[in-house]
């Protein structure tokens, strides 16, 4: 089971940061991609592993919804994609983003 780092901002914990004129910043990027790998993957396993810290393109489309009609939010995500590859915290393997262990534990904890 996880839960949400007690340091990130309020308005993870209260689900608005979609809400925000900045949205999509780098955090709310991982943020949501995390939480979606933690809904689909959380339901069959308490704890995911590494392999499972993972997303494709396609992805995108169900964490991010008729967001990804929006040809500005696209370019958004497509930049935070580039700085999290630059970063060390996603790294590209085919098809599959894996997520760093480490960028995973900046937004949630093992409860």
């Amino acid at each position: 089971m996880y839960k949400i780092n007690d340091q990130l901002p309020v308005k993870y914990h209260f689900s608005v940061h979609t809400s925000m004129p900045s949205y999509p910043t780098y955090s709310d990027f991982v943020f949501d991609v995390c939480s979606y790998l933690l809904r689909v993957h959380g339901q069959k396993k308490p704890v995911l592993t590494q392999h499972e810290l993972k997303f494709s393109v396609k992805t995108l489309k169900y964490v991010f919804g008729t967001n990804m009609e929006n040809e500005d939010f696209r370019i958004r995500l497509k930049e935070h994609l580039t700085d999290g590859i630059g970063l060390g915290h996603l790294q590209k393997n085919g098809e599959f983003i894996f997520i760093s262990e480490e960028a995973f534990t900046n937004y949630f904890s093992i409860v």
